[in-house]
């Protein structure tokens, strides 16, 4: 179940810029800091008179308060690793009454407390009901033929080394205030390039220290 966000209250100088700053709100990327959201922002604002609609406005300040007021939210975006940890160990079945002994259990496999567990078992329950899938995690198919999981089993190898890292590369470097196409491919071909080069920079550094110490 999404969880909707809590718009903050304008100030009067902020109430100018109302329509440009509910939608600051409603594309602020949670799971990236407070600086990186505003930078992006800016980029993504190009008008002259939408810069100057927004001159004398703290952004970081308006973002601040918005993280403070969603911390629940923004606390699911930096929580990841413990939903993995936890259903790494165990995945549980379609019931929201869970027994002492699987909690304890773990709790000594995870290092995590007892309330985070609970709430982390609650959470997939309620999704996995929701989406009518029977694992959480998925099990990935060795197969490049499967397209479509009706029985919650995972999709082909095909989806998890093509386009599902694809996916992910874009939602990284995409500037969310801003739906060019264009620039978020532009940004990503320029990040692999970059990093093409420094890989084979280090690869041949590394190749004349193997040659200079033989």
């Amino acid at each position: 179940q999404e969880q909707p966000i809590t718009h903050v209250d304008l100030k009067p100088n902020e109430q100018r810029a109302e329509g440009l700053l509910r939608y600051f709100q409603d594309q602020y990327h949670w799971d990236r800091a407070i600086k990186d959201n505003v930078d992006a922002f800016w980029n993504a604002m190009r008008s002259d008179r939408v810069r100057r609609l927004l001159e004398g406005i703290d952004l970081k300040d308006l973002a601040a308060r918005l993280v403070a007021t969603n911390r629940a939210l923004q606390g699911r975006f930096h929580s990841a690793w413990m939903f993995e940890r936890v259903l790494l160990a165990y995945d549980p079945p379609d019931s929201l009454k869970f027994g002492a002994d699987v909690l304890n259990h773990l709790v000594e496999q995870t290092h995590l407390p007892r309330r985070i567990i609970k709430d982390i078992l609650h959470t997939t329950v309620v999704f996995k009901r929701a989406h009518g899938i029977q694992h959480a995690l998925v099990h990935e198919q060795h197969n490049n033929l499967r397209f479509q999981s009706k029985d919650g089993q995972g999709l082909a190898d095909v989806v998890y080394e093509a386009v599902l890292p694809t996916m992910l590369a874009l939602d990284r470097f995409r500037n969310p205030f801003d739906n060019s196409v264009d620039a978020t491919v532009t940004r990503l071909v320029a990040t692999n390039v970059r990093r093409a080069m420094v890989q084979d920079v280090l690869a041949r550094e590394y190749a004349n220290q193997v040659a200079f110490n033989a």
